[in-house]
């Protein structure tokens, strides 16, 4: 049903009263991919046997730096597969998280910290999410 401004229903949503357009989120998008490609490249949760944790749950991606830290957020050298048990219990320790990382994948940790100071000092340059989006896209469908 055509709807005024000639958008389609499939493009618009109701907000506030009024329609508005969908806005795509491609940050979002980027996201979900580098998930499904960091869970696909592992297959399985790396922290077995870790601090006497017992491997439960569905297999998630874990970030070894926060989703915060854009310039690395869809880097897959910055996530691990964990079970759902492994990363709630590095979630609420970030020391032994660290010391888990450090141990399990030497040099990892500091090559990150040095790719994260580096955009910084660069002055934070935007992230072509559509582009990141892109690239995890095609490697999914590989």
């Amino acid at each position: 049903m055509p709807v005024p401004g000639g958008w389609s229903g499939d493009d618009c949503r109701i907000g506030a009263g009024r329609m508005t357009r969908k806005k795509t989120n491609y940050m979002t998008q980027a996201t979900v991919l580098h998930s499904k490609v960091v869970r696909e490249r592992d297959g399985r949760c790396l922290a077995v046997g870790a601090y006497d944790v017992d491997c439960s749950g569905v297999l998630q991606c874990a970030h070894i730096f926060g989703r915060g830290e854009l310039s690395i957020r869809t880097l897959e050298d910055n996530a691990v597969t964990l079970c759902a048990a492994h990363h709630r219990y590095f979630t609420g320790r970030p020391a032994a998280w660290e010391m888990w990382v450090r141990g399990s994948m030497p040099g990892r940790w500091e090559r990150l910290r040095g790719l994260v100071h580096a955009w910084y000092e660069a002055g934070c340059p935007k992230v072509d999410w559509q582009a990141e989006r892109d690239r995890l896209k095609a490697k999914v469908a590989a």
